[in-house]
């Protein structure tokens, strides 16, 4: 037991993507599919993390992450919640909120001011986006196992 929390660490120290592809693989070979960690790996992940574990899913298991998903995961609703979790990961707006600048000239003015708004929105709305899509994820799950 002790020796196996060893190896995750040494694992994960290596290559924290690889790791999470890793937990994501197992969580989809099992039978039924543990969607527990599923959630948390893949919520738990911002944009640029949730890219690098989707490239490094690619190169340990020869198929993408998608593609997975699409071929194990039966129930269509949950499926189709993952794929748009997961294609949020491609989003190419500014990183960190970053700030997009034309030059020294444009810092101070009203188009630099315009831009810093826009990805500030943006930012807001990809969380309001995530908080939608983990409240239907609760809402499936409860439709679920209720019935």
């Amino acid at each position: 037991m002790l020796e196996d929390c060893y190896v995750r660490i040494v694992e994960y120290t290596r290559s924290p993507s690889g790791y999470h592809a890793k937990i994501l693989r197992q969580a989809l070979d099992k039978k039924p599919i543990d969607y527990t960690t599923l959630i948390r790996t893949i919520i738990g992940h911002e944009c640029k993390d949730l890219s690098e574990v989707k490239l490094e899913y690619s190169k340990m298991y020869d198929e993408t992450l998608h593609q997975t998903i699409e071929h194990r995961i039966d129930i269509t609703e949950i499926k189709k919640i993952f794929v748009m979790i997961i294609a949020t990961g491609d989003d190419l707006t500014p990183k960190n909120s970053e700030e997009v600048s034309f030059g020294d000239r444009d810092r101070s003015s009203s188009t630099g001011t315009a831009l810093s708004a826009i990805t500030s929105k943006t930012m807001e709305m990809k969380s309001r986006h995530s908080l939608h899509v983990l409240e239907k994820f609760v809402k499936i799950f409860k439709i679920r196992h209720s019935n």
